[in-house]
């Protein structure tokens, strides 16, 4: 007993008293000689507390290795615990990194369609498109506000010309329609001139300008600029208005 006392100093109180309860209900099956090579003499020599010594304490080492081994279990189940956010934080990180990526392949993807979204935007039949603007070249005559109330119905108005290309897009359905003339949506209003369609009148391209406030309204010459005349004359007439989609 004090030899188990003294490994008690080395282990677990508890683990000397399993191995002690285990050492001396086995103490009937041991043989302090050696049945083959160990003589009386010899066990003389090698003392008996020192093989009940031996024999604790490798049951001591048993026992605190078999407790021990579930604990260094703990750690490392914690450990793949903590794995887990920081596999949630690399999936994160990776779908971020990728983002800008599909944000520029859905851009390249709206670019390539951008010829196709072009064609179906489309003018009405008789219509003809420059730019973002539908043209119709109404021959039959008629004076500069009923050829107004006209495009309306149209879902447009008279045609307002803001650049020389405008101009001469206009100017070239005149010619091949045999118009010398036709309404364009220019107007005077209190010395001022303006657009029907609420265009900025910023291009000009007169060939002759008469008094605004007697001659109020503009119309196109198939042969080079405009000019104005009272608004009761009958004339060809330029509608226009936006593309619809098909």
């Amino acid at each position: 007993m004090q030899l188990l006392e003294r490994v008690g100093t080395m282990c677990d109180l508890d683990l000397v008293y399993k191995a002690h309860r285990i050492l001396f209900s086995s103490l009937h099956h041991f043989t302090l000689y050696s049945s083959t090579t160990d003589s009386p003499e010899e066990a003389k020599s090698t003392p008996v507390s020192m093989k009940v010594l031996s024999l604790a304490v490798i049951l001591c080492l048993f026992f605190a290795a078999t407790l021990a081994a579930p604990a260094a279990e703990v750690p490392e189940t914690q450990a793949e615990e903590n794995t887990v956010p920081e596999e949630t934080l690399e999936v994160n990180n990776m779908v971020e990194d990728q983002l800008p990526e599909a944000e520029t392949e859905e851009a390249a993807v709206h670019k390539d369609l951008s010829p196709v979204v072009d064609r179906m935007v489309l003018c009405p039949p008789g219509w003809f498109r420059l730019g973002s603007h539908c043209f119709l070249l109404v021959t039959s005559r008629r004076s500069w506000l009923s050829a107004e109330n006209y495009c309306v119905a149209q879902q447009g108005s008279l045609a307002s010309v803001q650049s020389p290309d405008e101009y001469n897009f206009l100017q070239s359905l005149a010619q091949l329609s045999g118009q010398s003339v036709a309404w364009i949506g220019g107007f005077n209003f209190q010395g001022a001139w303006m657009w029907i369609d609420r265009a900025g009148f910023y291009y000009t391209n007169w060939y002759s300008q008469n008094s605004g406030s007697s001659y109020p309204c503009l119309y196109l010459r198939s042969s080079g600029g405009w000019s104005n005349t009272v608004c009761s004359s009958s004339y060809a007439f330029f509608c226009v208005r936006g593309p619809s989609c098909y």
